[in-house]
């Protein structure tokens, strides 16, 4: 039986465990947390995804508690210019739907359990490599110091696992590329972004979501998280300060603020480890679909482990995501745009195309797992 090691037990490596269990594999998985997020971060999640979950059962528990996004509204500095629908929305798996990450890695790792697959937690990967064509993995209680910084140490001792096949997916600090040395390169984009979760009045109903656009190139995106609260981001330090004036605040659960990058792969491993979701690519929130991709890449990992070829996961994925990359930042230069003529282009392509409403639902960014 073909055995699995993956890192990481966010949406997009418990995605791969239920996939590869769903194949008759040996699963091991381990993450270096001590739960699943507490965080609503990544909100949306597509029918691509759905139809993704739907053997294991998954899909139809999301459905349960999701929101469907039936409309987004699209302003200029609070001003409608549009609403568009959803298309797709009475489909018994919709086209979208709104779902806190929290409960979304909740729903996975219940199905993953019912599979027989249970989570390693506190254990974090600490080496990676390749001996006669298996994948010699050193992992152990998580470092008791943030990664990277000088004088880092276990604090127990290390388990060598040899397996079949590894799928690095802990987020953006990628150990597992990390230990591969595969380059990250990419670019941090100028200035701060920000996030809150708030519950408001929404005065834009029947729209479930917003996109508000300003000629300072400042971006809103807002969107229900359910049960009246709405996750609010901005490309702008402070967020509450830009949705003054659109919503009527209520109460706010929690905000942040964070640096945004734009980062492929080099290559997405070698020999018999692969890695996928934010270890492998990040990008701007302007399209929703990191996370889904990250799935997307978990399952395409899983078909390839099963056939013994991760080189044609390696070549497909890194060629879709790496396309998702670029066309998600050309739509954010878009929407962001502050010169006059690109402004024009952009609110002619929101009032007539609606910009391809997928592109217009915003996720948080994942900064601690994939």
């Amino acid at each position: 039986m073909t055995h699995v090691l993956i890192s990481g037990a966010g949406p997009v490596g418990l995605s791969a465990a239920i996939a590869c269990r769903q194949k008759g594999m040996d699963v091991t998985i381990i993450d270096r947390g001590d739960s699943t997020t507490t965080e609503s971060r990544a909100v949306g999640i597509s029918f691509a995804t759905l139809d993704l979950l739907a053997k294991s059962g998954a899909a139809d528990l999301v459905l349960k508690e999701a929101e469907r996004v039936r409309m987004v509204r699209v302003s200029r500095a609070g001003r409608k210019l549009t609403d568009i629908r959803v298309p797709g929305q009475t489909r018994k798996r919709p086209f979208l739907v709104a779902l806190p990450q929290s409960r979304t890695e909740q729903i996975l790792e219940k199905v993953a359990n019912g599979l027989g697959v249970s989570v390693r937690r506190g254990t974090e990967l600490h080496s990676a490599e390749i001996r006669d064509g298996k994948a010699v993995a050193g992992f152990g209680p998580r470092r008791d110091t943030e990664r990277g910084r000088a004088g880092d140490t276990p604090s127990g001792g290390d388990e060598t696992l040899e397996v079949d096949a590894l799928f690095g997916a802990e987020g953006s600090h990628g150990a597992t590329r990390e230990a591969l040395g595969i380059g990250f390169p990419g670019k941090r984009l100028p200035g701060e972004w920000s996030l809150a979760d708030i519950e408001c009045e929404w005065p834009f109903a029947p729209a479930n979501a917003c996109v508000d656009v300003h000629d300072d190139g400042t971006l809103i995106f807002m969107i229900t998280t359910g049960d009246g609260s709405y996750r609010c981001i901005a490309n702008h330090p402070d967020v509450m300060g830009r949705v003054d004036g659109l919503l009527t605040v209520e109460r706010v659960i929690s905000t942040y603020k964070f640096a945004m990058e734009i980062r492929l792969a080099d290559r997405f491993g070698e020999g018999p480890i692969a890695i996928g979701g934010d270890a492998a690519h990040v990008h701007t929130p302007v399209g929703g679909q990191g996370m889904n991709f990250g799935i997307a890449d978990a399952f395409a990992f899983a078909d390839a482990a099963a056939a013994g070829n991760l080189d044609a996961y390696r070549s497909q994925r890194r060629k879709m995501d790496g396309r998702m990359v670029r066309f998600t930042t050309s739509a954010y230069h878009l929407a962001s745009a502050q010169t006059p003529g690109l402004r024009m282009l952009r609110n002619a392509v929101f009032r007539t195309a609606g910009f391809l409403t997928g592109l217009l639902v915003p996720l948080a960014p994942s900064p601690g797992r994939g």
